[in-house]
């Protein structure tokens, strides 16, 4: 099924150029901030436009033991 997107214009941009540099601003990392090891992470994803520099901050800090939404089985992921 291809899932066109619903709000693209509203929450984030539309054009994908625009969407990738936005994206790219958000996930630029600090070479001179160490990263923090967790096992898991929850960040805000109320709309690029609202919460995507608070989610790039915390994900640029990061290092995830295992980067996926199964890590800890199916039982405990929301996908």
């Amino acid at each position: 099924m291809l899932r066109l997107p619903a709000v693209a214009g509203r929450f984030y941009p539309a054009g994908p150029a625009e969407l990738q540099a936005l994206i790219h601003s958000y996930s630029i990392a600090d070479r001179s901030q160490p990263r923090i090891p967790v096992r898991a992470c929850l960040v805000p994803h109320a709309g690029y436009v609202y919460s995507g520099h608070v989610a790039g901050a915390v994900l640029r800090r990061i290092a995830l033991a295992q980067e996926n939404h199964h890590s800890r089985g199916a039982a405990l992921s929301a996908g």
